[in-house]
């Protein structure tokens, strides 16, 4: 594990996917912990893909790759590129076994740096190969809820930047049923959290209008996510766990539909990325106490 600090905060980094360990601030862990009774991971990055392929395969230029949910990178090794007192930047590329997943060349930076009460992440990709490299990407943060003794989950609630109106597709065995509404919103500002929300999985806005989200208790205090450039947001706790954490997950494209013909370039919200260039894509985590 790598740690940074700045006197207001201070993150957790484990360089297996260049994922945020730990965030704390006066005492209090913000991040989930990874218990392994609930959800072992606590803020995974999602390349190339985000979500759950149909039957974990795709299809890329006629050759079938198989690949589980939401892609690889977050269990691949990165190395240390920088590091100092406040900032530290990770490195992985392309390997002979992620070519027999993803037959794509990549490079990923993924660089994290506190500013005041605030943790900003950055990943960058950049096409190392000579043809056009499709994607997807996202971020997957979890966050301890409740934060504080004598709380409980539904003392929580999600605020929205802006008022968002959505149906929330059903969800079966991690694919989408796009047709097929869970649960339809309008005008939602507010999400009063309870377990009950998440039993049929994740609730899911495409084409959110919001650029963050804060989870706050009813003293105001929690976070704010901020997520300008993504499309989607998944919100998420495990179905029947009653578990005391609550994902908010930034996507840029999501789970197979269960009719998918497994076509990857059909896939929703690819990027496509010349050959020799780079994409860029961000998050901001602030501190609300």
């Amino acid at each position: 594990m790598f740690e940074i600090s700045n006197g207001n905060l201070h993150a957790v980094f484990n360089p297996v996917g260049a994922e945020l360990s730990g965030l704390k601030a006066n005492g209090v862990e913000y991040l989930w912990t990874g218990d392994p009774r609930y959800w072992p991971r606590r803020a995974p990055l999602l390349f190339p893909i985000v979500g759950r392929l149909k039957e974990d395969s795709t299809i890329i230029s006629g050759k079938e790759y198989s690949m589980g949910q939401h892609g690889f990178i977050r269990d691949l090794p990165f190395a240390i590129v920088s590091r100092r007192d406040d900032e530290i930047v990770f490195r992985t590329r392309y390997t002979a076994e992620t070519l027999e997943k993803y037959p794509f060349r990549y490079r990923m930076d993924v660089t994290y740096r506190l500013e005041g009460k605030s943790l900003v992440g950055r990943a960058e990709i950049l096409n190392e190969g000579s043809e056009i490299m499709p994607f997807n990407f996202g971020f997957h943060p979890g966050f301890n809820c409740p934060l504080y003794p004598k709380e409980g989950f539904a003392d929580y609630s999600i605020l929205f930047e802006k008022p968002e109106s959505f149906s929330s597709p059903k969800v079966e065995k991690g694919l989408l049923k796009t047709n097929e509404a869970s649960m339809v919103f309008t005008n939602l500002d507010r999400l009063d959290l309870r377990h009950e929300l998440f039993a049929g999985d994740a609730i899911i806005i495409f084409e959110i209008k919001s650029e963050w989200v804060a989870l706050l208790n009813g003293s105001g205090k929690g976070i704010r996510l901020h997520f300008p450039g993504f499309k989607s947001l998944g919100i998420w706790s495990p179905p029947g766990k009653e578990a005391p954490f609550i994902c908010l997950e930034p996507w840029i494209g999501y789970a197979d539909a269960v009719d998918s013909d497994r076509v990857f370039i059909k896939k929703a919200d690819l990027v496509f990325l010349e050959p020799g260039k780079s994409f860029e894509a961000g998050f901001r985590i602030e501190i609300l106490d």
